[in-house]
């Protein structure tokens, strides 16, 4: 049969198709066309359909089959409709109609093929790319979707950059070249099989520069060692992929070296171009700035005396200084104190309490008045998130480590003596390790030492002896959180002397007037832990600005009395820089 029709009403062209076809037909409301089909040769019946979907495209409208007929709407209204979706790069169904296609690339980048693509988009078909998962998410006809699929087959081909080995260069900007290298050779290191790579590992992405020509090391750099410098042994070469094996989207095939240059702090990477597009990927997730810890601690140490034998324990827990609800829970009623949270026992020892680190500076400034408080550090430890910051408190002292006596004819059968020393610390040791979540909760990882001499003298060794107290724990604190940690008590034994003034002193019979004893000293030392996490470079302005701050509002303040202790000041500064006390 032929067609011919003319500047024709649409309604009249669909009644004759529908008595050829035999398909029924609805137009949609407002739609109006004239249309023109023409033919010099006769057309199979089976043909006439697919005529029909061409010119209602020109026509900007489209046949969307809903149940037993079509439905004759505009492409806008067509796009719409609920759209049968299919995944995968085949597409069997003959009839034309408006569909979604998501294909999924296996060798090309989504992002580029997507240009290419774009010329072959009939009129309404869309076309979306997620990088995700290196897909198109392809809307339109059959026929568009059709001839799509088919450009991608033809090119989402292996080539020969999928095989050829070559060194690309990648320089670390924020974490350690020689750790990033061991992460990596332990995803990445050994290719005998194919395996996955890290989420969110997508090919397509620009990077770093490849070395052309032969895969050699880099040449050195003058004044410099020569680089680069495996920061392992390099993991032996795996076999290439097996012929007629095909690489999953988003895998590492064949062979992977990964070395560190910790001279420049860059990665050397000898590998296919496609898999340096996937590895990149994972380095750029792996290579943040990382968040940092601002560890504000406050060290004090309180004698303990027969007049005073209280420890921070016993203290919080006799509720003289109101001791507040459980952290994390209800205030007690008509409580207000300085204590979040009972004193609670850890297993190393220690006793611990969330507080309000101002309260606490002034419950002990009225300690000070009934026994010795010393304040022996407020430092500021800036340190990473996951390194150790350490400060140490006290002096080294020699130590003798062994003697040895020679004599000599030559001196007349005198003895010489001689010793060997080294030094120790003595003092406080405080080593504290943050870990920041991404909730900003900081677990602390703090390790205490405490030594100090016993004896001077141990024994007939002429070496010395220390006492030793260590504390080891984890504690999850929130930001800004204020952790006091006491129970860390320890005794100090030492000789006192007494006598009559001058009569003591009489040679030979002076030991008639005079005596020893031992004197028991117990001290217990105050902690105050407060990290304050700095997770960008604006935090990071607004905390140096907030100790500057501090530290010119300082200087008149220590003029106010030679005797203010530092625990004093602290409120004063509060009540300049906030016009309230402790808030």
């Amino acid at each position: 049969m032929s067609l011919n029709f003319e500047n024709a009403d649409l309604e009249l062209v669909l009644r004759s198709i529908a008595d050829i076809t035999g398909i029924n037909f609805i137009i949609g409301p407002g739609v109006k066309a004239n249309v023109t089909m023409r033919t010099t040769t006769r057309v199979p019946a089976t043909e006439v359909f697919s005529i029909l979907e061409s010119v209602l495209e020109i026509n900007n409208l489209a046949a969307v089959k809903d149940g037993s007929y079509y439905k004759i709407v505009p492409i806008a209204v067509a796009q719409q409709e609920p759209q049968d979706v299919q995944v995968g790069k085949e597409r069997t169904e003959e009839r034309e109609r408006f569909v979604t296609q998501i294909v999924q690339l296996e060798y090309l980048s989504a992002d580029e093929t997507s240009k290419i693509l774009q010329s072959l988009m009939g009129k309404g078909a869309k076309m979306i790319v997620h990088k995700e998962t290196n897909s198109l998410i392809i809307a339109g006809f059959t026929s568009t979707i059709k001839r799509v699929l088919e450009t991608i087959k033809a090119l989402d081909v292996p080539t020969k950059r999928d095989n050829i080995q070559r060194i690309f260069v990648y320089f670390v900007e924020n974490a350690k070249a020689a750790e990033l290298a061991n992460t990596l050779n332990t995803l990445y290191g050994r290719r005998d099989l194919v395996r996955g790579a890290a989420p969110g590992a997508r090919p397509g992405q620009p990077g770093a520069r490849p070395v052309p020509g032969t895969p050699t090391p880099p040449a050195p750099v003058p004044g410099q060692p020569p680089s680069p410098t495996p920061s392992q042994p390099p993991p032996p070469s795996g076999a290439a992929i097996p012929p007629g094996a095909e690489a999953a989207p988003g895998e590492v095939v064949g062979d992977v070296t990964i070395v560190s240059d910790e001279t420049n702090n860059a990665l050397v990477i000898k590998t296919s171009p496609r898999n340096y597009e996937i590895i990149e990927a994972t380095i750029k997730q792996l290579d943040i700035v990382p968040k940092q810890v601002v560890i504000e601690l406050f060290l004090a140490q309180i004698r303990l005396h027969d007049s005073f034998s209280f420890s921070l324990e016993e203290i919080i827990k006799s509720g003289q200084f109101l001791v507040a609800g459980a952290f994390g829970g209800p205030l007690a009623t008509g409580i207000k104190g300085i204590v979040q949270d009972p004193a609670k026992k850890l297993a190393s020892g220690m006793t611990f309490a969330f507080v309000d680190k101002d309260n606490v500076r002034v419950v002990l400034n009225n300690l000070a008045e009934v026994t010795k408080v010393e304040v022996l550090a407020t430092p500021h430890l800036l340190t990473a998130n996951n390194k150790e910051a350490k400060i140490q408190i006290g002096q080294e002292v020699p130590i003798v480590t062994g003697q040895q006596t020679t004599s000599s004819l030559q001196t007349g059968g005198t003895s010489d003596l001689f010793r060997t020393t080294q030094q120790k610390d003595i003092g406080i040791i405080m080593g504290i390790k943050p870990h920041v979540n991404e909730k900003r909760l900081v677990t602390l990882d703090i390790e205490n030492e405490n030594i100090a001499i016993d004896q001077t003298s141990f024994g007939d060794t002429g070496t010395a002896s220390f006492l030793k107290t260590t504390t080891k724990t984890s504690i999850v604190v929130e930001d800004g959180q204020t952790l006091l940690i006491g129970g860390i008590i320890r005794t100090d034994k030492s000789k006192g002397y007494t006598g009559i003034p001058f009569l003591s002193r009489i040679p030979l019979l002076g030991y008639l007037f005079r005596g020893t004893s031992d004197v028991l000293e117990r001290n217990e030392l105050i902690i105050m832990v407060t990290p304050h996490v700095i997770a960008s470079p604006e935090e990071g302005r607004a905390m140096t600005e907030r100790f500057r701050g501090r530290v010119e509002r300082l200087e008149p303040l220590m003029k106010l009395s030679p005797k203010t202790s530092p625990s004093g000041l602290a409120p004063k500064l509060d009540e300049q820089e906030n016009g309230d006390p402790g808030t």
